[in-house]
């Protein structure tokens, strides 16, 4: 396979045949192309959004190998033999990496901002949860009265993060160009791994992009099944670009088409037919129950 068909028809093997060439390369490429490539699209560390709990991931490198098994010798009694058995990285490793397997962590909320960068042409932003805050508006006005706008008391502009740049591809492309080519297929393509699910569940309006991913769970001492994992962003022939990008994790659930996905459609439909409904207003004097005032004394 090409790289664009790799990515429509989820091909491990193109995958694995790249990652160990990356590695047999290394002294010319470095040890961590991979992982280094990664980290432009912000995974396996900190978005930055302002929820309290964010978890950075992990995007496992030779040197996070090394210091792991030194660690856990450390702690070892003399002559006990160290559960990690082997201390280097290996080919191997760089195959599981190359697929986002092993030792790789990376959450929902990266995965959707790395493929609205892939969507946008390139620009990582931070995400972001408030476009503004506005004062409330009266009571018999709706809230997007054109000739009433609400005054702003904050606006939260754009923050950029990175301007990814992309190499050219052997047919002219840039690579960004086959990225962009290979998720459109995963959906548009008759070989696409999410083409029957966006058939079977009426897609959404538009051309879109996708792909389909797995998420190992669970130890050999406590199995799990692995989770469906599904990314989704659109629609690429708007007018302005695509408005949307969603990723969706459910765990213990089989392949990313099988639950994911159409979970991903179920949400974005909505929003994207303009039928969210609104959210429920309440009385001000109703928003807050009353609170008795208590005397502390030191």
């Amino acid at each position: 396979a090409d790289p664009q068909t790799s990515l429509t028809i989820s091909s491990d093997v193109f995958y694995y045949w790249l990652a160990d060439r990356m590695w047999q390369g290394r002294a010319l490429l470095g040890d961590t192309p991979i992982q280094d490539a990664g980290a432009k699209f912000g995974l396996g560390e900190k978005t930055g959004i302002a929820l309290a709990g964010e978890r950075g991931g992990r995007l496992p490198t030779p040197e996070f190998f090394r210091a792991r098994y030194d660690a856990v010798e450390a702690d070892l009694e003399p002559g006990e033999a160290n559960p990690m058995g082997r201390r280097n990285w290996t080919a191997g490793d760089n195959v599981n990496m190359s697929i986002g397997q092993g030792e790789v962590l990376v959450t929902p909320l990266q995965l959707a901002n790395a493929y609205a960068t892939i969507a946008n042409g390139g620009t990582h932003y931070k995400p972001l949860l408030v476009q503004k805050v506005v004062k409330p508006t009266d009571a018999d006005k709706a809230p997007t009265d054109p000739d009433n706008p609400p005054e702003e008391i904050e606006v939260f502009n754009p923050v950029v993060e990175d301007q990814l740049e992309f190499g050219t591809a052997q047919d002219g492309r840039s690579h960004l160009q086959v990225l962009q080519a290979g998720f459109e297929g995963v959906i548009n393509n008759g070989r696409g791994t999410a083409n029957d699910m966006w058939a079977d569940y009426g897609g959404l309006p538009g051309r879109w992009a996708a792909k389909t991913g797995t998420a190992e769970a669970g130890t050999p001492s406590d199995p799990k099944a692995d989770g469906s994992v599904f990314a989704l962003y659109g629609p690429v022939d708007a007018p302005f670009g695509p408005n949307y990008s969603i990723s969706v994790i459910i765990p213990e659930s089989g392949f990313g088409a099988d639950v994911a996905g159409p979970t991903a459609v179920r949400i974005l439909r909505p929003m994207v037919e303009g039928n969210l409904p609104e959210a429920p207003r309440v009385d001000e004097d109703r928003a807050l129950p009353d609170v008795p005032t208590l005397d502390v004394k030191p």
